[in-house]
């Protein structure tokens, strides 16, 4: 098992060229705002997966991106320029968004990636989101630390390199042991 720096609320940038890039986006929902001062790079030629937990903004975030939600504040960028000085065919040839099932209402679905292990062994760049905040961004084995699964997920576990890809492998914590810790945090 390889030491992993410790990721939460930190970005690791990716060096390629980012073609897409949101900067500041204030996103709301009439007068909810679900995500504030929120900037994420999508490196071009990535496959760029972004996980959270329910309700923390993916959905509002990729909304934003792919020209569906107008943000409130900020702006998204498609190669420098504002997306919404292109036409919507060109935005629509440029982006290539996968949804999580073949019916995708509103245009795009997101899943719950519950299972982080797939998102960190496929994705080349990952975004990490929770309270409508990007608490981390880079490659899978530079941001997926124990720390960054529990205070993002919640979830106790110890993060180990994957004996066939060399990725990411996210193992919980025995019940036992999360039990345990649950205990001693009531008990504080």
């Amino acid at each position: 098992m390889r030491a992993r720096r410790p990721a939460p609320k930190t970005t690791s940038r990716s060096p390629e060229v980012s073609r897409l890039a949101a900067e500041h986006l204030t996103l709301a929902y009439d007068r909810r705002v679900i995500a504030d001062d929120l900037s994420v790079e999508i490196p071009d030629h990535s496959f760029t997966v972004i996980v959270g937990p329910n309700g923390c903004g993916k959905s509002t975030l990729l909304r934003a991106l792919s020209r569906m939600l107008r943000p409130t504040g900020g702006q998204v960028l498609l190669d420098g320029a504002a997306l919404s000085s292109y036409p919507a065919k060109t935005v629509a040839r440029t982006l290539g968004l996968l949804p999580q099932s073949s019916v995708a209402p509103d245009g795009i679905t997101v899943a719950d990636l519950h299972d982080l292990d797939h998102a960190a062994r496929y994705a080349t760049h990952l975004i990490a989101v929770q309270g409508g905040r990007v608490v981390a961004e880079g490659a899978p084995s530079q941001i997926v630390t124990a720390e960054l699964v529990e205070s993002v997920f919640g979830l106790r576990c110890q993060v180990i390199d994957d004996p066939q890809t060399g990725t990411p492998l996210i193992v919980p914590a025995a019940r036992a042991a999360r039990r345990t810790a649950v205990a001693a945090t009531a008990a504080s």
